[in-house]
């Protein structure tokens, strides 16, 4: 059997206003891209090592210690942002590693001084039943210790419900990335990413996520979803480095002109001439165009 190819990275849909980013394989860093509407001039990279990879790979397993060893060199490396600390952390760490996780959060978070730390959950996240006011509070001790940029998820894609959550973290001093979760089943059609694309942009998130947290993104649906049918593979990257008004208008303009090459008449003729001994000079005359060839000699 063929395996399947992953596609991972930062995509732009037309219909959307505002910065996209991709996200899929756990623990790996993660292309974002930014740009105005007509296209993406940059690409950059949010780091999800200590949320994502420490979640999914090591099931929370990484003691504070360890994180600390290696913030201020991860600091370093240049990443727009870097996911930092989720909800599921808080047990985890108070039940079974007996650490404090306000320890690693406020600790951690000074290591950071070049690189923007994210959150990652909201209001409405997690299986523990938790009063509302206490994940108000959670929230605000959070961006009090500097943390101020948080990507949370609306299970069903639902941005009406997803609207009064950013509305009230951004009270908080929160800024929010939000998710369109992407699935594979006869629900989930061009037509309802392209719709939930708009509904996503119009709360006006911070950023939206295109995530494929199952690893089900291939570049033919890519293609389908950004590009369309028809789209080659070379269309394709260049609507996601351009966008695709600016890739419509290239091809518009048909394929490129050759210019003047000596099998051409007139080029072969003044080729000739200037090989000639016999005169110095040469002119050649078709209307009210001249054109006067001199041979001069160097001194």
């Amino acid at each position: 059997m063929k395996p399947r190819r992953k596609w991972r990275g930062a995509v732009r849909s037309p219909s959307l206003r505002t910065v996209t980013e991709a996200h899929g394989t756990q623990g790996r860093r993660q292309p974002t891209s930014r740009g105005n509407a007509a296209g993406l001039n940059e690409i950059r990279f949010v780091d999800t090592t200590l949320r994502d990879g420490q979640l999914s790979l090591w099931a929370l397993g990484m003691r504070t210690g360890a994180m600390l060893a290696i913030a201020e060199q991860m600091d370093r490396c240049g990443f727009e942002s870097m996911e930092f600390f989720g909800f599921a952390g808080y047990i985890k760490m108070v039940r079974e590693h007996k650490e404090n996780p306000w320890d690693w959060i406020g600790t951690g978070a000074k290591k950071f001084r070049r690189t923007r730390l994210r959150y990652h959950g909201g209001l409405a996240t997690g299986f523990e039943k938790i009063p509302g006011s206490v994940r108000l509070l959670m929230i605000e001790r959070v961006v009090a210790h500097g943390i101020t940029l948080t990507r949370s998820s609306d299970p069903w894609n639902d941005y009406e419900a997803a609207a009064s959550e950013i509305k009230a973290l951004r009270k908080l001093g929160m800024d929010v990335v939000i998710n369109i979760i992407y699935s594979v089943s006869p629900r989930h059609t061009d037509a309802y990413y392209a719709e939930r694309a708009r509904q996503a942009a119009a709360i006006q998130p911070h950023r939206i996520c295109f995530k494929d947290v199952g690893g089900l993104l291939t570049p033919e649906r890519t293609r389908a979803v950004i590009g369309g049918p028809g789209v080659s593979d070379e269309e394709l990257v260049l609507r996601v480095i351009a966008g695709e008004a600016v890739v419509k208008a290239m091809l518009a303009t048909g394929a490129p002109k050759e210019y003047s090459t000596a099998t051409q008449p007139l080029i072969n003729l003044i080729s000739e001439l200037t090989q000639r001994r016999d005169c110095n000079r040469v002119f050649i005359q078709k209307g009210k165009l001249v054109l006067h060839i001199e041979r001069r000699r160097r001194s």
